[in-house]
């Protein structure tokens, strides 16, 4: 979704309005469904957040307020700086398990890439893999039919939810979806 979004969002170097109204106006087009606490911290350090990749990172904006490049500039601009703090990418892998230790603690993945199946361990797991707008399945079980048949969605259709799934493997549980 990043090399397919306009970049605009993490633009916001001020606060627009106080974050109790922000968080007023996030929350009635969730329709009370996005979680308050979480929306909070997000609306409490976006602007500080987005100063950081402006001044310490210098993520390159355009005098509009976006992104230079819009999100395939983003996309460029993050994986270059991932790599000069010694990320390592695995790109055209996908993730097919979670891997955990004897305490059920999550410690790698298994995946398959250009050269085969693989196995990625780590002391910390992040799972960052995108949404389920291009699962049909899931969009009628967690947004219901109305959203699901009846709206124009948008995102990557490649997101297919794999990350939630594997997840739900290992008991977590889908709430404010």
């Amino acid at each position: 979704d990043t090399a397919r979004a306009g970049g605009g969002g993490i633009a916001r170097f001020e606060n627009t309005a106080p974050v109790e109204e922000m968080l007023e106006k996030h929350l009635e087009k969730s329709w009370g469904r996005a979680d308050p606490e979480l929306l909070r911290v997000y609306l409490e350090r976006i602007a500080a957040d987005c100063r950081w990749l402006r001044d310490e990172l210098k993520m390159p904006y355009t005098n509009r307020n976006r992104v230079r490049g819009l999100g395939p500039g983003l996309a460029r601009f993050l994986v270059r700086e991932a790599a000069k703090r010694g990320m390592v990418m695995h790109f055209e892998t996908r993730a097919l398990k979670l891997v955990t230790d004897d305490s059920d603690r999550v410690v790698g993945v298994r995946a398959k890439g250009t050269e085969g199946k693989v196995e990625f361990y780590a002391n910390a797991i992040v799972l960052a893999s995108g949404g389920f707008q291009g699962n049909q399945e899931m969009l009628v079980k967690y947004v219901g039919p109305a959203m699901a048949y009846g709206t124009t969605l948008t995102g990557c259709p490649g997101n297919t939810g794999d990350g939630h799934l594997m997840a739900m493997e290992l008991g977590a549980q889908m709430v404010n979806l």
